[in-house]
């Protein structure tokens, strides 16, 4: 792509991730989030696997390689995530490969270890997304690879840049919305060691999406 809409990716993600509290690395460090734009995604992901295995984590076996590789969406995400006592770090993307080990349940209150995101593969299929402008694109490519979103979740009711290639003739978001913003900030916000942390990431939703459809309050 021409350098300037490279450029624009580049420096919008770098901003999301760090309005929502992700640290980002120093100059010359090793990038673990990377984004591809290729009319072939598939053989390049094959290639990439090939020539850098180590790339994609294994810890659950090929399956999920072979999922993000064969899959048909416009734009394929490989999280490479695993659990890590909770003291590494307070966020749950991290900016060096961690020491992997087990999750599990560590008291009625913290887990004595938590899933954390390590590094990130997005294959942007260029073909697919052709007729997308790049600012809705990178949003999307931002809100799918800042959280492990599940795939076919129920969004339905929710304002979200993740309806970007709904087939539903409904027209297309402009960017990310509210409701993304306070997402990926209630994710990033709260204790991932809590075993309450889903209960914590909705209330702090609550709060704040109320907050802002409020508006401002003028005080006399």
């Amino acid at each position: 792509m021409p350098l300037s809409k490279g450029q624009f990716v580049f420096d919008r993600v770098s901003q999301l991730a760090s309005d929502v509290g992700i640290p980002l690395g120093p100059e010359g460090c090793a990038p673990n989030y990377i984004i591809v734009f290729t009319r072939e995604p598939k053989e390049f992901l094959e290639t990439l696997w090939a020539n850098n295995p180590r790339m994609f984590n294994r810890e659950r076996g090929v399956a999920g390689i072979k999922r993000t590789i064969q899959t048909d969406a416009p734009v394929r995400v490989f999280y490479n995530a695993c659990s890590v006592p909770p003291g590494i770090s307070g966020k749950k993307f991290l900016t060096s490969d961690p020491n992997c080990g087990n999750g599990v349940l560590g008291s009625r209150l913290v887990w004595s270890a938590v899933r954390v995101i390590y590094s990130v593969v997005v294959v942007v299929d260029k073909e697919r997304t052709k007729t997308v402008e790049i600012e809705p694109l990178t949003d999307y490519v931002a809100m799918n690879s800042l959280a492990q979103i599940r795939r076919n979740s129920d969004l339905h009711p929710v304002s979200t840049i993740l309806h970007l290639f709904d087939e539903t003739g409904a027209e297309r978001p402009p960017g990310l919305s509210t409701w993304d913003h306070v997402f990926l900030e209630s994710l990033y916000a709260t204790n991932s060691a809590s075993i309450a942390q889903q209960s914590q990431i909705k209330l702090r939703m609550a709060d704040e999406l109320a907050r802002k459809a409020a508006g401002p309050v003028r005080v006399e």
